[in-house]
């Protein structure tokens, strides 16, 4: 199964993602066995929906016999909820950090990731201290 955006239901990100994964599912329950890809589930909506939509969608895949599902998410509470099913398996995308700055090696490890590297971003694109500059000086 592969699309990149249905049209837009109701106007905004996260139901265009619910209408995504109920597809999704349809199809899976008319074909049986397929590959779906799912990144970031959920990223429409505040943290809390997005955890437990995606611990609900996810723990449910995990159940089926049929198909092999392979989802992308940044939220590792998800990750903790899931470790003990035995048909999820975790992989991550390693990033080297000696130099204080991430470099994407585009390895596939086993497991969780711990990296946290948003504010490192932000502080190297100078995102916090333009705003900073901003609330000192305002034009």
């Amino acid at each position: 199964i592969c699309f990149q955006l249905l049209q837009d239901h109701c106007g905004d990100l996260l139901s265009n993602e619910v209408a995504r994964v109920k597809y999704v599912v349809e199809r899976v329950r008319e074909a049986g066995d397929v590959v779906v890809v799912f990144d970031e589930l959920f990223r429409g909506t505040n943290v809390k929906d997005a955890y437990d939509a995606s611990f609900a969608v996810v723990d449910g895949l995990a159940r089926l016999k049929q198909g092999v599902f392979v989802i992308s998410s940044h939220i590792v509470e998800v990750a903790e909820a899931l470790k003990r099913e035995s048909s999820v398996d975790f992989r991550f995308f390693e990033i080297n950090m000696e130099t204080g700055e991430p470099r994407y090696t585009y390895r596939l490890r086993e497991g969780v990731s711990d990296e946290r590297i948003g504010m490192c971003i932000l502080r190297k694109e100078r995102v916090v201290a333009l705003i900073e500059e901003l609330t000192r000086n305002p034009s």
